[in-house]
């Protein structure tokens, strides 16, 4: 079995639940179970002496006891992105998660109502797509059975395990070559045993080839049981209703009170959390075995979050990469466009008019997860904000609330998470357009309050409507939301090879 996730989801859903083989091993067992395949992606992953100077890895920016996201506080309650092998440089989103990437189908543009629709995919803005790495990896002398099990792992996490490597504000290797020479240095044994022959890095050999073997052996790992554990609190809730009862019977039982309110307000329609954006079952509470929540092929969405006035990516315009190019020209004026910064097809201009700002609906598992409580994290695309009850705050309010001014009366763009719920108003989103969740306009989304009503009384009347941007929830409701999300914290433990 190479896949934990396969068993829980499809072929037996409670074998977790009953034999405790996902949640109850320690990390020294699980990692005594990966295959070789596994085990050589994860000693890659973990490897700090694959970047140029040496010392950043992969799980460098992506830290088991961190939910797979960055681990360093002043990281968190600041920019958000982590720098990379060179410390002056550092790119301009937060870390994503890459626990459960391996669900990610490829990126395809679908016909929405509104035109064509991009979804699925990996990273922020789905650039790894799924579409690099192909069967032609596998040595021809594999069997067409095991080929067939390992075609299923090929998909946009393999491509995207590609990227860091090779990138100069992440691992700045110099070439394909350089990382193939220090993987063998380091890992050849394993790759003897998970690849069946030896790695070569010769004039004669093509290593973009093994450049993508390595991303394939990374999601190898991404797909095993040590990162897709399914090992939540609200994970073995659902399974002990199944086992105990044959069903899932709500509230459930696994879940406090408070826990269950949020549950139940996570996935009403009214509040839309889970029908638009974070869930992928047909279940319409959420109580499948393996809910992901979001969906394999997820969709793009512009929330209207606001910039994040300490992102590093403001500075790089005073840093050049090795070709002496100044990394961001723009300075602050840049901005974040998502899905439609993309322009790979040659043709000038965005790939996706009409798409700015939006950025892929990430999975909800491990949101909350932290090696201690109140170790800093932070959220959204940009880390903008800083706690999770913030940012269910602000799709809470964020069409109530005026937006924030200067003393010119002029809406503001940088205005910090901490300093714009202090003064009970939002900054204007990054990129304002009609394509904003939820908003029919380009006047910020701002809800306009009936005469004789104040924000502090417009939930009051029923008959207000209630969106995305302005749901009426209590703050106790909101916290509930944020207890819900804490039990979808996976309890595995991930130590590095060979601890």
């Amino acid at each position: 079995m190479i896949n934990c996730k396969r068993t829980l989801r499809v072929a037996a859903p409670l074998l977790i639940a009953l034999t405790g083989y996902c949640h109850t091993a320690d990390a020294k067992d699980k990692e005594n179970q990966l295959t070789p395949m596994q085990a050589l992606g994860k000693a890659i992953f973990f490897d700090d002496q694959l970047s140029k100077p040496i010392g950043q890895s992969c799980a460098s920016c992506h830290s088991a006891e961190f939910g797979f996201t960055a681990e360093d506080p002043f990281v968190n309650i600041g920019g958000a992105v982590v720098h990379g092998a060179k410390q002056k440089r550092a790119g301009n989103r937060k870390p994503p998660t890459n626990a459960y990437v391996t669900f990610a189908e490829n990126f395809v543009v679908n016909n929405g109502r509104n035109g064509p629709t991009p979804a699925g995919g990996t990273f922020w803005d789905g650039r790894a797509t799924g579409e690099t790495i192909t069967a032609d990896i596998f040595p021809i002398e594999w069997s067409a059975e095991k080929i067939t099990e390992m075609s299923q792992l090929l998909g946009p996490a393999a491509d995207q395990a590609m990227g860091p490597f090779l990138n100069d504000v992440e691992q700045n290797l110099p070439s394909s070559k350089k990382l193939c020479k220090r993987v063998k240095q380091n890992h050849k044994k394993l790759w003897k045993k998970a690849w069946g022959e030896q790695l070569s890095c010769n004039q004669s050999v093509d290593t973009d080839f093994v450049h993508q073997r390595i991303g394939f052996a990374i999601a190898a790992w991404e797909a095993s049981s040590e990162v897709n554990s399914f090992s939540s609190k609200f994970d073995m809730a659902v399974a002990e209703e199944i086992i105990n009862n044959g069903s899932v019977e709500l509230p459930l039982d696994g879940l406090t009170e408070q826990e269950n309110l949020g549950h139940s307000l996570f996935f009403s329609r009214n509040i839309g959390c889970a029908r638009f954006c974070h869930a992928s079952s047909t279940a319409s509470d959420g109580t499948a075995i393996g809910e992901l929540f979001t969906k394999a092929q997820a969709g793009y969405f512009n929330i209207g979050a606001p910039a994040n006035p300490e992102n590093p990516w403001y500075t790089m315009d005073k840093v050049k990469d090795d070709n002496g190019n100044i990394l961001n020209p723009l300075g602050q004026a840049w901005v974040d466009l998502g899905v439609a910064a993309r322009d790979e097809d040659g043709i000038e201009g965005s790939d996706f008019p009409g798409h700015e700002g939006k950025f892929k609906a990430p999975t909800l598992r491990n949101v909350a997860k932290r090696p201690y409580p109140g170790a800093p994290k932070a959220f959204a695309h940009n880390g903008y904000f800083k706690s999770l009850k913030d940012i269910v705050h602000f799709y809470n309010t964020r069409d109530l609330k005026p937006a924030c001014v200067d003393e010119n009366g002029e809406a503001q763009r940088f205005v910090t998470n901490d300093e714009a719920l202090e003064r009970g108003c939002w900054p204007i989103p990054e990129v304002v357009s009609s394509n904003i969740f939820s908003c029919d306009d380009e006047d910020f989304c701002k809800v306009t309050i009936p005469e004789g009503q104040t924000i502090e009384n417009y939930c009051d009347d029923e008959n207000n409507p209630r969106n995305i941007g302005n749901l009426c929830l209590s703050s106790e409701e909101e916290d509930a939301i944020v207890a819900f999300l804490e039990t979808l914290s996976d309890t595995t433990t991930v130590l590095p090879p060979n601890h």
